[in-house]
């Protein structure tokens, strides 16, 4: 029953993961274009 779970869990844990960094990526672009305009 466990392993189950694990597995369940495995497809949210990456798409958090990729949305993490999705958002991170953005907020360098964000962060150089605030820089730029300066």
């Amino acid at each position: 029953m466990e392993i189950l779970c694990i597995v369940l869990m495995i497809p949210f844990y990456l798409a958090i993961c990729k949305c993490v960094d999705d958002a991170r990526i953005e907020f360098e672009e964000l962060q150089k274009w605030i820089e730029d305009s300066k």
